[in-house]
């Protein structure tokens, strides 16, 4: 838990620092701030330890190996495009996206020694903070390409 408030501390800070940015450098021009909504799809892979019994000396290894399971995220980013105040063409965003829940699950299957069967089943809530920045390439059109790069968590 203690690293999860980092993680939320972390960035509002980011959050505010970008707020503080685009408020002093933009205080005549709020049209350079912005916010872009997020959606995401992801295909995600988790794998699971084997378990194992002994008994009598015997070892039995049940359940183990991986599951896959896909979702839909979404999410939202508020940003700014220094570009309105400087000759530089760069963003600078705080982001954070919600990726859905994944599950996970393996079995049953049969565990000898106890005389039983068992299954796992495993259910992640995964969700990220981001520092994003980029460099837009202008071409003189309404296409423009860019190179971006993030940090977080």
């Amino acid at each position: 838990m203690k690293k999860m408030q980092q993680v939320i501390i972390g960035g509002l800070i980011s959050l505010a620092l970008s707020l503080i940015g685009a408020i002093t450098a933009h205080a005549q021009r709020l049209d350079a701030i912005y916010v872009a909504p997020k959606m995401i799809f992801s295909k995600q892979t988790g794998d699971m330890e084997s378990t194992t019994w002994r008994r009598d000396g015997g070892v039995w290894s049940v359940l183990g190996g991986s599951d896959k399971d896909t979702n839909f995220g979404f999410g939202i980013a508020l940003g700014n495009d220094f570009s309105y105040s400087t000759s530089y063409p760069v963003r600078v965003e705080t982001e954070y996206v919600y990726h859905g829940l994944t599950e996970y699950s393996k079995g049953p299957a049969s565990v000898p020694v106890l005389g039983s069967t068992i299954s796992q089943h495993f259910k992640v809530k995964a969700h990220t903070l981001m520092v994003n920045g980029f460099f837009d390439i202008d071409l003189g059109s309404s296409f423009v390409p860019y190179v971006g790069g993030g940090l977080g968590a």
